[in-house]
């Protein structure tokens, strides 16, 4: 069917998310159970998809150097094995696949959307979903991915993968975070 980004934010600090809108966005809430499973206590959960009403388009199309690299040597070694274009096209494609990539990252201006709504919020956590089904009963097992500060979630783009929970955590200053 489709890629679908679930958001979780702690629900006293939903509406830094639900309020804050970007063009082109479309934030509406979702209970998957299998999802909210993963995230703390007392968090709400969020897709976050485009006009399209998927999460396809949010991510970028260039890839980052790293995958460029990997990418073009399993081009070069299937090349060097006679493969055909498709033959090629089908292996790294099912390469990318089973390592759970999604592509280089989510689109610049998602990042700068989740980055202000975790400052704000105090935490955000995300997951990509490949769903097939029903996004709100659909078994889906995730991960534990990193916790990352909102700075570095800017500046490395980490969500490349799915089923794996991103969180993107605020820096608590004098005693206090945006949570509130």
């Amino acid at each position: 069917m489709c890629y679908f980004i679930t958001v979780g934010v702690a629900e006293r600090a939903a509406a830094h998310l639900v309020g804050q809108r970007a063009e082109g966005l479309v934030v509406q809430s979702v209970a998957n159970p299998s999802v909210t499973a993963q995230l703390p206590r007392g968090f709400a959960t969020y897709l976050v998809v485009s006009d399209e009403m998927c999460s396809c388009g949010l991510f970028e199309e260039e890839r980052p150097s790293r995958e460029k690299e990997a990418f073009e040597r399993l081009r070069r070694k299937y090349e060097a094995k006679g493969w055909s274009q498709s033959r090629m096209e089908r292996a790294i494609s099912q390469h990318f696949s089973d390592t759970g990539a999604v592509g280089p990252g989510l689109s610049a201006d998602l990042v700068a959307f989740f980055g202000d709504v975790a400052e704000r919020a105090g935490e955000l956590q995300i997951v990509v979903h490949w769903y097939d089904g029903d996004v709100e009963k659909e078994e889906v097992v995730v991960s534990q991915g990193p916790t990352i500060s909102v700075e570095e979630f800017r500046e490395t783009n980490p969500v490349t993968k799915t089923d794996v929970v991103y969180r993107v955590a605020a820096p608590v200053q004098r005693g206090y975070t945006a949570r509130g």
